[in-house]
């Protein structure tokens, strides 16, 4: 078991991205954080389920894109810290359909390296280790699965008393219909005996 924190680069990076990267690699074995660089992405895609929790640096916002558009189901388990660092402002819109997909921050350019290093920091500190994930899986998961045994068992019962009641909603509604012909016979029948009296 691993008590490390995932940090993926995805390259192509710029020179501030270069920075920070040599400072995390310095860092890496001091903060718990386990620093990987990746090129492609059916690379990224290959190692982002496998880490589990992770936070991700893209420089490439078409890159960041495809990795979020491949990755989504699997990110909205993981809940993975996303970071792109552009040299040009990306419009509003645009912006938007990133976090739609996963996004946690966009950071233009230019930015001072202390701020930068301090988001990541930060973005870190916000994830679970590997240890940890494991640990909160092995807990939560069987009360998970319980719970949606639970609520399966619970929309069953729920859906055979709808039907029951649906049922004898039918059945009471055939009783009136029975009930309102013999009515409508029997007045028929007053009628004819009183016709005949005339």
């Amino acid at each position: 078991m691993s008590n490390l924190k995932p940090l993926i680069f995805v390259h192509p990076l710029q020179e501030t991205l270069k920075e920070l990267h040599k400072i995390m690699v310095e860092m890496a074995e001091n903060d718990g954080i386990e620093v990987y660089d990746i090129d492609s992405i059916t690379e990224f895609n290959q190692l982002f389920s496998a880490v589990g929790q992770s936070v991700c640096i893209f420089g490439n916002p078409k890159k960041c894109a495809q990795a979020l558009q491949a990755n989504r189901k699997v990110n909205s388990k993981l809940h993975s810290k996303i970071l792109l660092l552009t040299q040009k402002p990306i419009p509003r819109k645009t912006l938007e359909k990133f976090e739609k997909i996963g996004l946690t921050e966009c950071i233009n350019e230019p930015v001072a390296p202390k701020t930068l290093l301090y988001k990541v920091r930060l973005q870190l500190k916000s994830i679970a280790s590997i240890e940890e994930q494991e640990e909160m899986s092995r807990k939560f998961g069987n009360e998970e699965e319980k719970s949606e045994a639970n609520k399966e068992i619970k929309d069953k019962n729920t859906l055979s008393k709808e039907a029951s009641l649906v049922d004898e909603a039918t059945a009471d509604k055939n009783k009136n219909k029975t009930n309102s012909n013999d009515d409508l016979l029997n007045i028929d029948k007053k009628n004819r005996i009183i016709q005949k009296k005339k």
